[in-house]
């Protein structure tokens, strides 16, 4: 039953994934935290472990991030997408993290326009085995 639930859970949160990109959490006074999940195409010919390795040099730079909880590094098995998946205090946090010059920046660093897909988080949990 347990899977049957997450299973369509997975399927609702696809659905709004899909037909909410690019836009903002949505939901009118909602003020707790919030997660982004962020695809950029990596460039042709770019080797996953040069990704990676990028991956480690910026990762420095979010740990003193204002508003975020966690942020996990993402690339796809083929390697073509890369980016991540934020979680933020609140969606004031993201925003100003996610600005226009942070676009314009993503853009010129890998040639194509991040993908953004917002959600609210109202409940947040760690599992048994903790955090890496």
């Amino acid at each position: 039953m347990f899977r049957t639930q997450i299973t369509a859970l997975g399927l609702v949160l696809g659905l709004v994934a899909s037909s909410a990109a690019q836009a903002q959490p949505a939901s009118a006074g909602y003020t707790g935290p919030v997660a982004v999940v962020v695809s950029i195409a990596v460039p042709a010919g770019l080797p996953r472990a040069k990704v990676e390795s990028l991956f480690q040099q910026q990762a420095t730079g979010f740990k003193a991030l204002p508003g975020l909880k966690q942020k996990y590094f993402t690339v796809t098995e083929d390697g073509r997408r890369a980016g991540g998946i934020y979680l933020w205090t609140d969606a004031a946090a993201a925003r100003a993290f996610f600005s226009e010059n942070w676009r314009a920046e993503v853009a010129a660093a890998y040639g194509s326009a991040a993908e953004l897909t917002w959600f609210d988080a109202p409940l947040v949990i760690q599992g048994p085995a903790g955090m890496p």
